[in-house]
């Protein structure tokens, strides 16, 4: 989804953000949600990619940073090794 049409974050203050990977049949989907300061938590976005990699990570992160989630909220993931550099190369 593009354009018009993709949620943007812009009001949201956020003091974390989890990334985590779920695995469905032969396909694994990253998903990064939110916890804003009163504690709510808000689903950021969802990628399909073919494995938990840093590749993936960082393509979600640029594109809820592009959707107004500011860049300084704090990453935590249960990845592995990919997350750490993720995190690191988004502005």
């Amino acid at each position: 989804m593009t354009g018009e049409g993709r949620r943007r974050f812009d009001d949201l203050k956020l003091l974390i953000i989890y990334i985590d990977g779920v695995v469905f049949g032969e396909h694994t989907m990253i998903g990064a949600v939110g916890v804003d300061t009163e504690g709510y938590k808000h689903v950021l976005g969802i990628r399909e990619g073919a494995t938990e990699n840093s590749t993936v990570v960082t393509e979600l992160l640029q594109d809820i940073v592009a959707r107004g989630v500011e860049p300084y909220a704090a990453a935590c993931a249960e990845l592995l090794r990919p997350t750490p550099a993720s995190v690191r190369c988004v502005p």
